[in-house]
């Protein structure tokens, strides 16, 4: 705790000691690839960057004083004991602050493409879910994604979940042939459900698993 304390200090005072200070933020900056850097990207970097160094100061070294903390040797590495002065070590780690906003920024639109539909808000259920395991026994090509697939669309509007919680090869199944066991939870968003309705929806879901890829109830 007494160390971010001291970082957040350490950054406080960097901002107001930038202007005096053998790395303060210049008045023009260039480009990483085609990523545009602003002076105030730079210095997001930059605070970043010391608050990295403060965080590596020892007992007897004041981050708060930016000045003279620069100056000053931190240890950047305990396993190899591998030493810099903080001034090298802030400017290294301002370039790689400024490398990964470069990359986030150049691969936005491509991220923002795949990003997945809105989440949409869903209440909590209000009444309890029914389980139901089924082990079925099929072809070693079917896959488990071919499986769940089958298993949602042979529902009646009452599955609301599919597990993979086992699959099995060996005695009491024929070579070529595995056992894949799913869980099953049904609920209905307007009443309980009764054990008959959910037997209902398993049979449902069993019916079509045989008719489209001959997997059998094992």
């Amino acid at each position: 705790m007494k160390k971010k304390l001291l970082a957040l200090v350490c950054a406080l005072a960097l901002v107001f000691s930038l202007a005096g200070c053998t790395i303060s933020t210049p008045d023009t900056v260039g480009k990483i690839g085609d990523f545009e850097v602003t002076s105030g990207m730079y210095l997001l970097a930059q605070y970043g960057a010391y608050q990295q160094a403060a965080q590596l100061a020892g007992t007897d070294q004041d981050a708060t004083d930016v000045k003279a903390f620069l100056k000053e040797t931190i240890t950047v590495d305990a396993d190899t004991e591998e030493t810099a002065t903080v001034s090298d070590y802030v400017a290294q780690k301002t370039l790689e602050n400024l490398q990964t906003y470069a990359a986030i920024e150049l691969r936005f639109d491509a991220l923002y493409s795949v990003r997945g539909g809105i989440p949409v808000y869903q209440p909590l259920p209000k009444f309890p879910a029914v389980t139901r395991d089924i082990a079925v026994v099929c072809a070693e090509s079917v896959t488990v994604g071919a499986l769940e697939d089958c298993i949602r669309r042979g529902a009646k509007g009452l599955l609301k979940k599919v597990e993979l919680f086992d699959i099995y090869r060996g005695i009491g199944v024929a070579p070529g042939s595995k056992s894949v066991a799913f869980i099953l939870t049904l609920r209905a968003d307007d009443r309980s459900l009764t054990g008959e309705e959910a037997d209902e929806d398993v049979k449902s879901i069993l019916a079509l698993l045989e008719a489209e890829l001959g997997a059998k109830l094992r």
